[in-house]
């Protein structure tokens, strides 16, 4: 039987910095991080997943937004191979593979809210699995609602357990990401992927600007997106940032429109000491229909964070500035202008 992670609405922290030379020295890191990379490693030491990592490369690449890029290419190579989608609304189909059929050696915890979230979601399990072909170190999966089967679609309850857990954590370095449905999703049962990028990143800070009601855009970014900000402090912060990414995801559901999201902390500048906030972006995107190649260049939540990640030796070599802001700019642009007056009008 699983671990019980247990978690408070209101358990909330602020003082997070950047100023942390060994992101993994434990006098750093809360007890929700110790637990959650101890046991990542336990399962390494038992060989749970599919493949050893090996990151073969890494850099900050240089240029204006100093984007991140890694080389794994085991993870081209080694992965399940990812199911076909033709709408961001294709229903569940419990004949492919699912959350439910992964070994039970591969769940770390069981999640338990310690407060309702106001939706009778609370009451059924939610899960953090080990991610078995994994990106980087502590790379798992957030699956919640396993039992209900749900699609690849965020829903309210999902929403605000993910910003809840993001907020246990006391690394500024965990990142949460959704792909959804023909958004280069690999699984359609509703799962959100954790993982700690170790490297600072320009969205947690970059300039926004109003865009309608509590919905920002960002201001120059090579992907053009929306943003939800709120104070890690703030209990009603976070309930009221998960209602209005649910708001708009949901609305780009309805759509049949591609949509990615990221999670992170924040601070309000570059030059603040603090990541005592948190942003959720979201991008509405160009389609990926049809099956993913395994070996490809597959772009989605992480990328339009500036956090690259390749399967192949040449693209990661010539993977310069101008080429990640023109693959960034093809997959967002257009969406974004197609959909601009519909989601001011959501949010006006």
């Amino acid at each position: 039987m699983c671990d019980i992670l247990q978690i408070q609405v209101n358990d909330v922290m602020t003082k997070v910095t950047w100023d942390v030379k060994d992101w993994k020295d434990v006098s750093n890191l809360s007890a929700f991080d110790n637990k959650l990379l101890t046991k990542w490693a336990n399962a390494v030491k038992n060989g749970y997943f599919r493949y050893k990592l090996n990151i073969q490369g890494s850099a900050v690449v240089p240029g204006k937004w100093r984007f991140f890029k890694e080389l794994n290419v085991e993870r081209g190579e080694s992965r399940r191979k990812p199911q076909e989608f033709y709408s961001v609304n294709q229903p569940f189909n419990a004949a492919l593979f699912n959350f439910t059929r992964i070994r039970d050696e591969e769940i770390l915890f069981q999640i338990k809210m310690n407060e309702a979230l106001g939706n009778s979601e609370s009451q059924v399990n939610d899960y953090i699995a080990i991610n078995v072909s994994p990106l980087c170190e502590g790379h798992c999966l957030i699956l919640p609602c396993v039992e209900k089967m749900h699609p690849q679609a965020l829903t309210q309850y999902s929403i605000e357990m993910t910003l809840c857990l993001l907020l246990q954590s006391s690394s500024p370095t965990l990142r949460i990401a959704f792909n959804s449905l023909c958004g280069a999703a690999s699984v359609n049962h509703l799962h959100l992927h954790c993982l700690y990028v170790t490297k600072p990143m320009i969205l947690e800070y970059l300039d926004l600007e109003v865009f309608e009601g509590p919905c920002y855009q960002m201001v120059n970014y090579p992907a053009r997106g929306f943003v939800f900000q709120g104070s890690a402090d703030s209990p009603d912060d976070l309930k009221s940032v998960a209602r209005n990414v649910f708001k708009l995801t949901s609305f780009l559901h309805s759509q049949n429109e591609a949509h990615n999201v990221t999670m992170t902390r924040s601070k309000l500048s570059e030059s603040d000491k603090y990541l005592a906030y948190f942003r959720v972006y979201v991008w509405v995107r160009k389609p990926v229909v049809g099956a993913k190649v395994m070996s490809g260049f597959n772009p989605a939540a992480l990328e339009l964070f500036g956090y690259f990640t390749f399967k192949n030796e040449e693209l990661y070599k010539n993977a310069e500035e101008k080429f990640l802001c023109d693959v960034l700019e093809d997959m967002t642009h257009e969406p974004f202008e197609r959909n601009y007056e519909k989601i001011k009008q959501l949010f006006g």
